[in-house]
C-alpha cells in the first residue's frame, strides 16, 4: 500500500524480478506523480465497467512513460476507474519490450474488445487471488466465483465439508 490505505495505490513486487506491479484506483492517480519506476517505459491496463455491466472493460496499452500516458488517458478516456502499470525498477524496459508486450495482451483478447481471457492455465493460492487479478483488484474469491448452478465457491466448499463430516 504505496499511501498506507487499503483503497489506495499498491505496488507489488517478485523476489529475484526486476519488474514492479501497481495498482491504482483513478481518483487515486496524483499518488503515483513521485514514483520515479512510473516515468519509465512499461505497459498498463485501464480497467473499468462494461457497457453491459456484467464484466470489466480492459484497454491495454503501452508507454514511454507510464504515469504520463496514464495522465492522458485521466482526460481522455471515461470508463476506467482503476489501472494496473507493469514497469522495471531498474529500468530496463525498452521500447520494444514494451511493445511486445503489449501486443501479448491484446493477442490474449477474445473477439469481444474490451475483455482479456487466459489463454493457458493459470495455478493462483487462493480463490480471491485469482479474482482479485481477473478484475484487476480486491476481491472475495469464495463469494466471486460462482458455479453453472449459481453456488458461491464458498457455499460449494462449505458444502463439500459438511458431506464429508457427515461420512466420519
Amino acid at each position: 500500500m504505496i499511501d498506507g490505505s487499503a483503497t489506495g495505490p499498491i505496488a507489488a513486487e517478485i523476489i529475484n524480478w526486476t519488474g514492479q506491479v501497481v495498482l491504482v484506483p483513478r481518483s487515486e492517480l496524483h499518488e503515483l506523480a513521485g514514483r520515479e519506476q512510473l516515468r519509465g517505459t512499461g505497459i498498463y491496463i485501464l480497467v473499468g465497467p462494461s457497457e453491459h455491466g456484467d464484466a470489466d472493460r480492459v484497454y491495454p496499452g503501452e508507454a514511454d512513460s507510464v504515469y504520463w500516458r496514464l495522465k492522458e488517458h485521466d482526460k481522455e478516456k471515461d470508463f476506467w476507474t482503476r489501472a494496473v502499470a507493469i514497469t522495471s525498477k531498474d529500468m530496463n524496459l525498452t521500447k520494444a519490450h514494451g511493445r511486445y508486450l503489449e501486443s501479448r495482451l491484446i493477442q490474449m483478447a477474445p473477439a469481444e474488445p474490451g475483455f482479456l481471457r487466459f489463454t493457458e492455465d493459470v495455478e493462483f493460492t487462493s480463490p480471491s487471488a485469482a479474482a482479485s487479478t481477473v478484475v484487476g483488484g480486491n476481491r472475495n474469491g469464495r463469494e466471486t466465483w460462482v458455479t453453472k448452478a449459481g453456488e458461491t465457491y464458498g457455499t460449494f466448499k462449505q458444502r463439500q465439508i459438511e458431506a464429508a463430516e457427515a461420512k466420519r
